[in-house]
């Protein structure tokens, strides 16, 4: 019976752990200000999981390899048509977390009874809006999923300080897609679903099926600082790739320096200080969020930053408030709103 439990849920410590009920995880203090901004997120429809104060240690945290996969396969009827799309385009048999293609693991951890019908009914309208797009590369690409939070690091301990671990699993852009399709539909249903923060997130893994890294970088001008977002007034953003993988483990350093460098071919030699702060989900179709930042150094990786589509902004009340003005993107507003908190910075 044990093994048949662990193999529907998971080993023992991907357990989620009695979470309480708390405004502000990472750490003993609390900080006024972050509890203002996270008590009106709703208007960007995204809900932190994890805050740290003032920010995470790298070493304290953990992206794990579960060595879990997670697929959906495309309808056997539609994979010619696929091919002739892409002759190269990569299929992956059904395979749920619990090694097999039945997915009988999946509607008893999420609840959602009827979850097993929905896939297949999910898999045959994503594959043919697919096919449907004019445009697009037609590559299965990996993609990285999230398989466990756990807001207390690797220990499991609660209390622990600014730690915090994420087991994550392999899968693919069809996969992917096939998922954001049934959220649609639940969420149009008013699904319970579209409400969950800490407390549930655990429950619905198949459905977060991508994890990403919103970037920004830091300049100290004298004594103030200021913000450099690259990609035209939005934080880079890039989702977890292989390429940061080193024995199971992510390198958060390599993930930051490969999403920053995508827009403005920034290099690790040119910031330091690499900070991470918080884990959220956002609403629109369960993507999970790590935001971040590092400061530069020297004139010259300042002035090569802030050129093209980049925008710099003080960190002050009145820089961040110009820039929300101008109806910056939901997840970078999210992201700069945290970070003027950190700062005692409440933009209303």
């Amino acid at each position: 019976m044990a093994g048949l439990l662990s193999r529907l849920f998971g080993k023992k410590e991907e357990q989620p752990p009695v979470v309480p009920q708390v405004t502000s995880l990472g750490g003993k203090n609390t900080n006024a200000s972050l509890d203002v901004v996270k008590g009106q997120e709703n208007r960007w429809n995204i809900t932190s999981l994890t805050n740290a104060l003032p920010h995470y240690e790298l070493e304290k945290v953990a992206i794990i390899h579960s060595n879990r996969d997670f697929y959906v396969d495309l309808p056997l009827e539609l994979k010619p048509f696929m091919l002739q799309k892409n002759k190269n385009f990569v299929f992956h048999e059904d395979k749920s977390f619990d090694g097999f293609g039945y997915y009988s693991d999946i509607p008893m951890r999420t609840g959602i009874m009827e979850l097993v019908e929905l896939l297949n009914k999910h898999r045959l309208i994503a594959a043919k809006e697919w096919l449907e797009e004019a445009t697009g590369t037609f590559e299965n690409e990996t993609k990285w999923g999230v398989l466990h939070i756990n807001p207390y690091g690797k220990t499991g301990r609660i209390g622990e300080e600014n730690a915090l671990e994420v087991q994550v699993y392999k899968t693919d852009e069809f996969t992917h897609r096939v998922f954001r399709s049934i959220y649609r539909e639940l969420k149009s249903n008013n699904h319970e679903i579209s409400k969950i923060g800490l407390n549930e997130v655990n429950r619905y893994n198949c459905f977060l099926t991508e994890f990403r890294l919103y970037g920004v970088f830091l300049n100290e001008k004298g004594t103030e600082q200021e913000v450099i977002l690259q990609n035209d007034g939005k934080a880079s953003v890039q989702a977890l790739e292989e390429s940061s993988l080193e024995d199971r483990k992510f390198s958060l350093q390599k993930w930051f320096a490969s999403t920053t460098a995508r827009d403005a071919g920034s290099n690790d030699k040119a910031w330091s200080s690499l900070k991470y702060y918080d884990l959220f989900i956002d609403k629109e179709d369960l993507t999970i969020g790590f935001t971040a930042s590092a400061t530069l150094q020297g004139a010259s990786a300042v002035t090569s930053m802030a050129i093209g589509k980049s925008k710099v902004v003080p960190l002050t009340k009145q820089g961040l408030s110009s820039l929300m003005s101008e109806g910056i993107d939901r997840s970078t507003a999210y992201q700069l709103s945290m970070l003027g908190a950190r700062n005692e910075i409440v933009i209303t």
